[in-house]
């Protein structure tokens, strides 16, 4: 199974319609075969009183993100 992760920065005020934008293309995702699920997530970093605490550890972290589920997905069967 191959894995894809896209990662876009939208401005706070296209954001609304980049996800509905999105669910509508979403549409073609759930007819492919070969999809085996999707969801669109927001980041959401609000850990700052964490991450002080980690800080010695900052250079081996390969990424560390948080990430809100919207209404675009399709689960695996």
């Amino acid at each position: 199974m191959i894995v894809e992760y896209i990662r876009y920065k939208i401005e706070d005020s296209k954001q609304e319609a980049f996800v509905e934008a999105y669910q509508e293309a979403a549409k073609y995702l759930a007819a492919s075969p070969y999809c085996l699920g999707y969801e669109l997530t927001h980041s959401e970093e609000e850990f700052r009183d964490f991450l002080q605490h980690v800080r010695p550890y900052f250079n081996d972290i390969e990424e560390m993100n948080h990430y809100e589920l919207t209404k675009v997905v399709k689960q695996i069967e």
